[in-house]
């Protein structure tokens, strides 16, 4: 249910990778009953703690590291210079941008994951079974959305990074809830409660 990007768009995790604790994090929560963005979340920052702490290991050359003191310009196992604070940053806002497009779904994501969760009534038209899969499935189509208001509509209404909006209505003219995605420049998908 994400957009796979770096190593798992290539064909496949490394261990040890970020992508590898992302999946396996947000899998796990969504196993123990939660929400795959939460648990994607821990994931990435798991990862990038222990990482950070088995760099600080090498570099100080404490147990359970190489033994190796990094210092001037002798490299990271990257290749790169592990103590330019600039490096670091980097390695870390690289992580951070892996979590988020791991984690917020695109257009297209959104409607395969429709088409594998719901029953197609008409063309762009689903049922889910129940309230609670209509509220799970607008939480996780809207991580990273930015909250809006807007005049005449019931419910709430979110515009991910994209430009879709994506709408939860209380109420529908068929009863129950409702989920609408509206993509930029292309029709509008609608999920209902089945009757």
């Amino acid at each position: 249910m994400y957009a796979p990007t770096g190593a798992m768009a290539a064909g496949g995790l490394q261990s040890g990778s970020i992508e590898g604790a992302v999946l396996a994090g947000g899998v796990g929560s969504v196993i123990a009953g939660g929400k795959f963005a939460n648990g994607a979340m821990t994931g990435a920052f798991a990862w990038l703690y222990n990482d950070a702490r088995d760099l600080e290991k090498r570099d100080a050359g404490s147990p359970g590291g190489d033994g190796l003191r990094r210092s001037g310009n002798q490299p990271h196992s990257s290749g790169l210079d592990s103590n330019d604070p600039r490096v670091r940053m980097q390695a870390k806002n690289e992580a951070l941008e892996a979590v988020a497009n791991a984690v917020i779904m695109t257009v297209d994501a959104i409607k395969a994951d429709i088409q594998a969760s719901g029953t197609r009534y008409s063309k762009g038209r689903y049922n889910f079974e129940s309230v609670d899969q209509l509220k799970t499935k607008f939480d996780q189509y809207t991580v990273g959305g930015v909250a809006e208001s807007r005049e005449g509509l019931n419910g709430i209404v979110r515009r991910l990074p994209d430009g879709t909006v994506v709408h939860y209505r209380n109420d529908s003219k068929f009863g129950g809830p409702a989920i609408d995605i509206k993509p930029v420049g292309s029709s509008e998908w609608r999920v209902h409660l089945r009757r």
